[in-house]
């Protein structure tokens, strides 16, 4: 099976969605898939690059084509991409922002068009459009509006046969108008962590690493605070206290802009012991989630599918607390993920089983793109 991958930018460790595509090609490899990486929109890039991957035994052919040429030569070349590859799957991984900095990607929909498309097509879309929450302002609404009618025609003109995002919010989105959409969760964009590996956690005080008196907390990655954050953090560390008459300890490792000033503002706020461990190789700080004993994050449940750095807390084996209420009403029971404020046994959650890690692998997500493109 030969399969392209579209996106906007593969700059690594700079593009969640780019990240995404480089795991999971490497990743079909193993199953015998022939793949191909084009991205069409490298802001950080002067000129176009070429570069090569190991997936596998297999070399993965990378293009790399800079967002300073016109639409008109950035197509051009991908027809030839396509010409001389001639997949059977083309698979466009679409954000509305990755596209056009307002959101508004009106050329790039209309000159997709132009591609002479032999290949069947399948659009993930990562992000969809704004105005469906319950919180959406009347501007929201308007710029959805519009961002769903170049939803609808990149689907149109590109006769896409599979529809595919990461939550069931999005995908009800989808539905209510019409459209059938598939759910693939985002897959852990870490590897997985060794007990052994202790290089991030030996830079904290070491009495924290004293069981019976802390909970271990780590952020991870891109950090999205919101007004009630310190209010919520402070309600979850006086439940810690209570149930388990132990302290919580906040950590934030991984890329973030700002997150020193951010957590010190978090510090101050709740007057928890707060530390900013910043960038570490990828297997150091799958590492340390594999020794932390909570995740936390500021997503809300209805759309935590579509986090790779939830999915990389919980690959290796690392329960979720989020700090966000939901906008939509979301009854799922999930033993992995629980909302602050739900009323539930700290004890069982941060011990239960472990079985739960393997769901969020990329190895899971590869064999429902297999079924996809089967």
């Amino acid at each position: 099976m030969k399969v392209m991958f579209l996106c906007s930018s593969l700059q690594p460790g700079k593009d969640g969605v780019g990240d995404y595509n480089r795991r999971l090609v490497a990743e079909l490899t193993k199953k015998n898939y022939q793949v191909v990486l084009v991205s069409c929109n490298e802001r950080e890039l002067d000129a176009d690059r070429e570069e090569e991957i190991t997936g596998g035994a297999s070399i993965i052919k990378i293009y790399r084509l800079s967002g300073s040429n016109s639409w008109e030569q950035r197509m051009n070349k991908i027809q030839g991409y396509l010409d001389g590859f001639d997949p059977e799957w083309l698979s466009l991984h679409y954000v509305p922002y990755a596209f056009h900095p307002k959101g508004l990607p009106a050329k790039f929909v209309s000159i997709v068009k132009s591609l002479r498309l032999r290949a069947k097509t399948q659009i993930v879309f990562h992000e969809i459009w704004q105005g469906e929450s319950s919180e959406s302002t009347v501007k929201d609404k308007i710029i959805g509006f519009v961002q769903r009618r170049m939803a609808f025609k990149l689907i149109k003109i590109t006769n896409a046969m599979h529809i595919t995002t990461t939550n069931d919010y999005y995908k009800n989105c989808f539905v209510k108008r019409g459209i059938k959409a598939t759910r693939i969760p985002v897959f852990s964009n870490m590897p997985v962590g060794k007990a052994s590996g202790r290089v991030v956690l030996n830079t904290l005080p070491a009495e924290i690493d004293d069981k019976d008196k802390y909970v271990l907390g780590v952020f991870f990655g891109g950090f999205h605070s919101h007004e009630d954050l310190a209010g919520n953090l402070k309600a979850l560390a006086a439940n810690i206290k209570s149930q388990l008459d132990k302290e919580l300890i906040v950590t934030h490792i991984g890329r973030s802009g700002g997150i020193e000033q951010e957590i010190e503002t978090l510090k101050a706020a709740t007057g928890l012991k707060c530390f900013v461990l910043g960038e570490w190789s990828e297997q150091d700080v799958a590492d340390y989630l594999l020794h932390a004993d909570v995740g936390l994050s500021n997503y809300p449940k209805v759309l935590y599918e579509k986090s790779g750095s939830i999915a990389a807390l919980l690959n290796n084996s690392c329960p979720v607390i989020l700090l966000k209420k939901s906008f939509e009403p979301d009854n799922r029971v999930i033993p992995e993920i629980k909302e602050f404020d739900e009323d539930f046994d700290l004890t069982d959650f941060l011990s239960q089983d472990n079985s739960f890690a393997s769901k969020y692998s990329v190895a899971g997500s590869c064999e429902l793109y297999s079924e996809l493109f089967s």
